[in-house]
């Protein structure tokens, strides 16, 4: 579960940017009052610019019962997945500049046993190329880790299971190189991991609703993770001190902000090791940062996932923008959202959806089915159907499916894709990012 969550969709390699100083935060609204309105998404956002924090919104509950509700607000946390990776990443280059460790001292400096010890550094661990094996991705069992394991249980599945390849000879995104870099954390500063993350960088920074290794409850405010059918119901997810270091921590959108922003700045370790973290390794990841573009703009930060909450915080440097959004309950994909989150922020055209549902009979889809060629972009769409529901697929790609919203007309929401098919012509024009393309069928 905590891989990356952010992914750049298929037909997004025709955006271009544009930017201003302002924060359109009129038109946020729009998007998350739609977005609450029609139970797709339950969560919290904030956005900052030049340093200073310019929107917050909270939308939904952190807690729904029968008889009691809780509503989501400044206050509220979440369990932030795997942008938890950040602040492991971030002691280790702390440790570094302080000549602790190294980017290549070895694993078996601390945990012998550990299949290729002696071949893996700190710096693959960072990485994800050590090849270990991963104890959540590569455990058949998605409850396991929901009851609590203790840390010799947890170190014997790393230690028992398959290595994926040689140490450094390839990339695979690996849960278990961070849970034994929190062990090492505790091995050179002799105390718990979650007293490490307090004294070492939430105090320094005064992230003050930022802590570490609690379980779900509402004790302090933290939300429940929920999904939808009809109404919300419960996500059982992690018993979160099984993933300390991976994914354990939990915080708020502005305090993500804050912790990126930090971080990105060079105030909780060197410039010099932030450009080491910075490099990046493999697919879209650094050193425990990941490189996430949008359209034509770069931005720095962490994606994460539990089974039921969903997190993204980035920092586009050159424009000062830092964006951070939480949500323990959905039903528009995240991505969609996060994305939809930030082409306003950067000013970019976005068209609030309406979610208006409109039944099309199966037999009345065939007039629509066929392939697609445009001379103006290198790809080809095939146009589908399963039972009563159109499916386009681009060149390669995966399918997506398309739902009806007027006389002709399909969107893909969550990339923007909006499809209007002019059937006396045989033609189908792609709608996205205020662009029109222009497709004929063969």
């Amino acid at each position: 579960m905590f891989k990356k969550s952010f992914t750049t969709l298929v037909l997004l390699l025709i955006i271009g940017v544009t930017f201003s100083q302002n924060i359109n935060t009129a038109k946020l609204d729009s998007l998350l009052d739609i977005l609450g309105a029609n139970n797709k998404f339950m969560g919290s956002v904030a956005v900052s610019k030049n340093g200073k924090q310019v929107y917050t919104r909270n939308v939904g509950y952190s807690y729904i019962s029968a008889n009691k509700k809780i509503l989501n607000d400044a206050s509220t946390k979440y369990q932030i997945g795997s942008v938890t990776k950040m602040f492991t990443a971030a002691i280790i280059f702390q440790f570094i500049d302080e000549k602790k460790i190294t980017l290549e001292t070895k694993l078996s400096e601390y945990f012998p046993q550990i299949p290729n010890s002696k071949k893996i550094t700190i710096k693959m661990l960072l990485g994800h190329r050590s090849g270990l094996f991963d104890f959540v991705n590569d455990i058949k069992d998605e409850n396991y880790l929901t009851k609590k394991r203790d840390k010799q249980t947890l170190l014997k599945i790393i230690t028992t299971g398959k290595p994926h390849f040689k140490p450094n000879s390839n990339f695979s995104y690996c849960n278990s190189g961070y849970l034994l870099l929190s062990y090492i954390i505790e091995k050179v500063t002799l105390l718990h991991f979650k007293d490490a993350v307090q004294e070492r960088i939430c105090n320094k920074i005064n992230l003050s609703n930022t802590f570490s290794c609690a379980t779900n409850d509402t004790k302090n405010n933290i939300a429940i993770p929920y999904s939808f059918n009809g109404k919300w119901n419960e996500i059982k997810d992690f018993y979160f001190p099984n993933v300390q270091g991976v994914g354990d921590i939990i915080s708020t959108a502005s305090d993500l902000v804050i912790f990126n922003e930090a971080l990105l700045a060079g105030k909780l370790f060197s410039i010099q090791s932030l450009e080491k973290m910075k490099i990046i390794s493999g697919s879209q990841f650094g050193l425990g940062i990941m490189q996430i573009p949008i359209g034509n703009k770069t931005a720095y930060g962490h994606s994460g996932d539990s089974y039921g909450t969903h997190t993204l915080v980035v920092k586009f440097e050159k424009d000062s923008l830092s964006i951070a959004s939480i949500n323990n309950g959905e039903v528009m994909e995240h991505d969609a959202i996060n994305y939809a989150i930030a082409k306003i922020c950067l000013n970019k055209y976005y068209e609030i959806p309406s979610f208006n549902t409109i039944v099309i009979k199966s037999k009345d889809l065939d007039q629509y089915l066929g392939e697609y060629y445009s001379a103006e972009l290198p790809l080809k769409i095939k146009i589908t159907k399963t039972n009563n529901t159109l499916v386009a697929q681009a060149t390669g790609q995966n399918s997506f499916k398309l739902v009806p919203t007027g006389n002709n007309k399909f969107e893909y929401e969550e990339a923007g894709i909006k499809l209007e098919f002019i059937l006396t012509e045989a033609k189908m024009i792609l709608h996205q990012n205020g662009k029109q393309y222009n497709f004929n069928k063969k």
